[in-house]
């Protein structure tokens, strides 16, 4: 009876023990760590694998974490700025290119002998000065100086006699002193006396000026000056004829105007040379006819005569 009773006292017991350690499972995991005062080398294997199962629980979800994080979203505010700063930079920079070429194109226009203004008044008071005359003119000029170059008091002396043989001796160059202006000024930038030999062809360029005909009618007598040096005309006369249209304030300002290879902080500009006006991919002694010639001083990088903001096309008559 004794030893009932002594049983059943056990199985209560371990029934107890038991329901306790269901309630409280932390107990038993607290039991298998090692205290603080274990060295590790001591501590049961099986004790070990548990202890590194939990540092890589952790580092599992600390990694889970770290790509739980947006890149973006977590400097979306440096980004906002950096962007804004960006274009607030470029409007400076293109404010500061705009004024560093306006600033080049307005020194063009003051060092400019005649102004387009003076130019249509020479023109206009100049209605007598045909294409005709002009070629005349011309070439009564090169038959007196074969060698193709003269000093500017021969050249209007020259070209009084042709217009006094067709005109009468009423026949002269009104507002001539703007022609003298221009002439002084290229005088003054080559460094030439007045009683230097210049080319026959700057002459004639220069009494372009007073030349009051359409512009099909210009490029034809200047094409024809051309073929009075050099037959069939080659394109090495292109820049030549360009840069007298330079000299003689035939060119608008703002198409004078290129870029440098200076371009940071911002953006230089100077004055083209002809050889960077001039539009060609051809050979430098290609043959250039009318058309050609035309289409390239009508180019936006010549635009002779202000030509390149006009929307009609001019049809060149050949002769």
């Amino acid at each position: 009876m004794q030893r009932k009773v002594h049983l059943t006292n056990c199985l209560r017991n371990a029934a107890s023990r038991a329901l306790k350690s269901s309630q409280h499972p932390s107990q038993f995991s607290r039991l298998s760590l090692r205290s603080p005062s274990t060295p590790w080398t001591q501590v049961p294997k099986h004790q070990k694998r548990f202890l590194s199962s939990d540092v890589a629980g952790t580092a599992t979800q600390k990694k889970v974490k770290s790509d739980d994080t947006n890149v973006f979203l977590d400097n979306l505010g440096k980004i906002f700025l950096a962007t804004i700063a960006a274009i607030v930079g470029a409007l400076i920079r293109s404010s500061y290119n705009t004024s560093n070429r306006n600033a080049v194109r307005d020194e063009i226009e003051a060092v400019s002998a005649l102004d387009p203004v003076e130019i249509d008044e020479l023109r206009i008071a100049n209605s007598v000065l045909s294409p005709t005359v002009y070629m005349n003119i011309a070439e009564d000029l090169y038959e007196c100086f074969p060698t193709g170059s003269c000093s500017y008091q021969a050249f209007t002396n020259s070209a009084r006699k042709t217009m006094m043989q067709l005109k009468g001796e009423a026949f002269t160059i009104e507002l001539g002193h703007q022609v003298d202006r221009v002439v002084a000024d290229i005088l003054a930038k080559k460094k030439a006396s007045v009683d230097e030999h210049l080319p026959l062809s700057l002459w004639l360029v220069t009494l372009s000026l007073a030349l009051n005909s359409s512009i099909d009618d210009r490029l034809r007598v200047l094409y024809k000056v051309l073929e009075k040096e050099e037959q069939p005309v080659r394109f090495h006369q292109i820049p030549v004829l360009v840069s007298n249209l330079q000299d003689t304030c035939q060119l608008p300002p703002d198409t004078q105007v290129v870029s440098t290879a200076t371009s940071f902080p911002t953006q230089q500009w100077e004055r083209g040379s002809p050889s960077q006006l001039v539009p060609w991919e051809g050979g430098y002694d290609d043959v250039i006819d009318l058309n050609g010639m035309a289409d390239i001083l009508r180019s936006k990088s010549v635009c002779a005569w202000g030509e390149c903001y006009h929307k009609k096309s001019f049809q060149i008559r050949k002769t």
